[in-house]
């Protein structure tokens, strides 16, 4: 992980590549807590050209991206 920070992804955590990203969602799936809101998938950021995770359904993503 890089803590360089780029506009538009200002806070989020970053992962070099889309496997690093995938094994933190991995971990965190497997130390969940009831009642919490988890990370579902990752995604390739256009702001820093890395990877970031999130609890966004794909759906959602795509229709707030097309607007």
């Amino acid at each position: 992980m890089t803590q360089r920070q780029q506009p538009g992804c200002t806070g989020k955590k970053k992962y070099r590549t889309a496997a690093e990203a995938d094994a933190m969602l991995g971990l965190i799936w497997s130390l969940c807590k009831p009642g919490r809101r988890l990370e579902s998938r990752y995604y390739p950021c256009d702001h820093c050209g890395q990877w970031h995770l999130t609890s966004m359904p794909l759906a959602q993503a795509e229709t707030e991206h097309a607007a």
